[in-house]
């Protein structure tokens, strides 16, 4: 378990994307970092700061994922980063999300993960 994005894509084959107690996305390490399908790790990811940017666009604020993370009593209903989503309807909102298989053999927890 790390918040230490860069450590994780250095040495995993195999990463969990975990939001509010659920695993909400599993796939080979480079998918996730490539092309992440659940909003919350497309947010993770979009947030690493990248090598050398900083020399071609300057100084930029890094991306922030809007809205915080719930406390454990009062998560909320349906699916938990679904007040923080910009993805969320009301299926969001009213059910959790089932696991979805993806075709490279990993999966994914959301709604609108495409």
């Amino acid at each position: 378990i790390s918040h230490d994005l860069g450590h994780v894509a250095e040495i995993c084959h195999r990463v969990a994307v975990m939001y509010s107690g659920r695993i909400v996305e599993e796939r080979r390490g480079g998918q996730i970092f490539n092309d992440p399908r659940h909003p919350y790790a497309r947010g993770m990811v979009a947030a690493l700061p990248v090598p050398g940017r900083r020399l071609t666009v300057g100084q930029q604020k890094l991306a922030e994922i809007a809205g915080i993370v719930p406390p454990i009593g009062q998560r909320p209903e349906g699916c938990h980063f679904a007040p923080r989503c910009d993805r969320a309807t009301d299926v969001c909102r009213q059910s959790v999300p089932p696991v979805s298989n993806l075709p490279d053999g990993g999966s994914v927890r959301c709604f609108h993960h495409d």
